[in-house]
């Protein structure tokens, strides 16, 4: 017995209404609710973070902001112009200047660039709180652009992570100060690694294309794990978003000379380089070879020694390949002094090796057979040399040329800078460091000593209060 239609009609709208209901959903599914959920929507395919808002709270507090006093007439930073892009449009003598650092210990180690604190008569930091603190510089190294400086207290430092680990793409941001601009943050992604730009012999930047601007300089570059991996120190004249930054690996491998001797000790094996081009390959009949070429030798050093001539083409040290001459700088840089490193060379088509002992390099300040280090008031100083007086605006054998300062000492706190030349202890001639130990030893302890300066073309007093 079949059904009415009466009986049916429910049962048909039944289906009826439960199909319009699953096409509503499939619908709204295939549709979000608003603009926004489009966007976040598209931006995760892409692989862009939601949000940086989480990470950024967790580090901002370990970045600060610096501020230099310098005394006018200062002028020993550097002028290129991937530096000069970081300073504000001022003159030589302007006073001030702005950049950016960050903690690395909870008792006050912080880190930012050389040419930020150069020639520096008082460093001021602000915290992340607004609070202001002086600090004194640890160590410097102007061939990598880093400086170690120091301020009181306790804090929650940064993690240091690994440029090594790095890959081109990966997400990084930077923390500064543009334009005087406090805890300014920009995103971007590794562009380029190993970047030479011709600031220094051993160039190894980091590429990004987060925002860089001037005040930005000396601040930490992170990963997405929170991790400093880079210190942002130039940017390109007249580029897009194209900065660049010290990789931190090659930072951490400096720190504890920085810490400890205020300076960074480095390897020499005596030997003056350049990069085998394909043509000067061809002119050594080895047209597929790629190294080093030693243009010439320190007679009485390492290499010479070891039995390394000129024309040799090193493609190996310390079983490092060495296909570039800075990539070779680097490399014997960073090596352990009184180490032993095999060195792998071409003479003409024969593979050689010999084994050279690493020697340290010579600092700039030792490089004058006069120079002396005068402890009591923290300088290290040399008579003028008739190569450095022209140089130094004075007449030969001339005063006593300043080659260091030491950090926190009478002469740093007095105002003395590297390559004052003093003429004269209280109206008396010092004409060379001999004269100038007399001098000073006839000071009584705590008397305060007139001191007569040359300073570039510029001549001024100082009062220094004798230890």
């Amino acid at each position: 017995m079949g059904s009415s239609p009466r009986q049916g009609e429910p049962q048909q709208r039944l289906w009826v209404r439960a199909l319009m209901i699953g096409f509503g959903v499939l619908v709204a599914m295939a549709q979000p609710a608003d603009a926004a959920q489009t966007k976040t929507a598209a931006r995760a395919v892409r692989g862009y973070p939601n949000s940086f808002a989480p990470l950024v709270r967790r580090i901002r507090s370990g970045v600060v902001n610096i501020r230099v006093l310098r005394k006018s007439g200062a002028s020993n930073r550097p002028t290129d112009p991937f530096f000069d892009l970081f300073r504000p449009d001022e003159p030589p003598e302007s006073a001030t200047s702005l950049g950016t650092g960050f903690i690395i210990s909870a008792d006050g180690d912080l880190l930012t660039n050389h040419h930020v604190i150069e020639d520096a008569t008082r460093i001021d930091v602000t915290l992340d709180n607004g609070k202001s603190v002086e600090a004194t510089l640890v160590g410097d190294d102007p061939k990598t652009d880093i400086a170690l400086l120091k301020i009181r207290g306790w804090f929650t430092p940064l993690p240091l992570g690994s440029s090594e680990t790095l890959q081109i793409g990966d997400w990084v941001i930077a923390i500064g100060n543009p334009f005087g601009l406090e805890q300014t943050v920009t995103a971007g992604i590794v562009s380029g690694k190993g970047r030479f730009i011709n600031s220094g012999p051993y160039d190894d930047f980091i590429q990004t294309d987060a925002s860089i601007n001037p005040g930005n300089s000396g601040g930490p570059l992170f990963n997405m794990k929170g991790q400093v991996v880079g210190i942002n120190s130039a940017i390109v004249a007249g580029g897009n978003s194209i900065g660049f930054a010290i990789p931190i690996d090659l930072v951490k491998s400096l720190l504890p000379d920085l810490k400890r001797v205020g300076r960074v000790v480095r390897g020499w094996i005596g030997v003056s380089i350049q990069t085998v081009t394909p043509d000067l390959a061809r002119s050594f009949d080895q047209p597929r070879l790629s190294g080093v070429v030693v243009n010439d030798l320190d007679p009485n050093g390492p290499a010479k020694r070891a039995g390394l001539n000129r024309g040799d083409i090193i493609i190996r040290f310390d079983r490092k390949p060495t296909p570039e001459a800075r990539i070779l700088s680097r490399v014997v840089a960073r090596s352990t002094i009184g180490g032993d490193a095999l060195v792998e060379f071409y003479r003409g088509s024969r593979l050689l090796q010999r084994t050279v002992r690493i020697e340290r390099l010579a600092d700039p300040t030792e490089t004058s057979p006069t120079a002396n280090k005068s402890a009591e008031i923290g300088v290290v100083i040399s008579d003028v040399t008739p190569e450095a007086a022209a140089r130094l605006n004075v007449a030969p054998e001339t005063g006593v040329w300043v080659l260091r300062v030491m950090p926190g000492s009478t002469a740093d706190a007095a105002g003395i800078l590297p390559s004052d030349v003093i003429l004269e202890l209280d109206d008396r001639p010092v004409n060379g460091v001999a004269a100038f130990k007399v001098e000073m030893a006839r000071k009584a302890s705590g008397t305060v000593v007139r001191i007569f300066i040359q300073r570039g073309t510029q001549s001024l007093y100082i009062a220094l209060k004798k230890p």
